[in-house]
């Protein structure tokens, strides 16, 4: 993925990867919410797990910070293929 600086579009200042990463970690805050609710506490650690990846991600893109947007990665692809361990399961 290519994040861009071009401050017309999605939001200006801030790179598409970080916009990304703030949507995702939204959208998997809402879902961790759901499988805990649900009472599907292993999917809900899962969730969480991949909400603190994105907000990894975020600060690593808003401070400029290349290690932390690779932990952040880390993070993500760990919390996916637990996710994914857990559908086999």
């Amino acid at each position: 993925m290519v994040a861009s600086v071009d401050p017309s579009w999605p939001v200006p200042g801030a790179t598409t990867l970080a916009v990304l990463a703030g949507v995702s970690a939204a959208g998997f805050a809402l879902a961790a919410a759901v499988r805990v609710l649900d009472g599907d506490h292993q999917r809900g650690v899962g969730h969480l797990l991949a909400v603190c990846g994105w907000l990894l991600l975020l600060v690593g893109e808003a401070v400029e910070s290349e290690a932390a947007t690779v932990g952040g990665v880390a993070v993500v692809l760990a919390a996916g293929a637990y996710l994914m361990w857990l559908g086999l399961d």
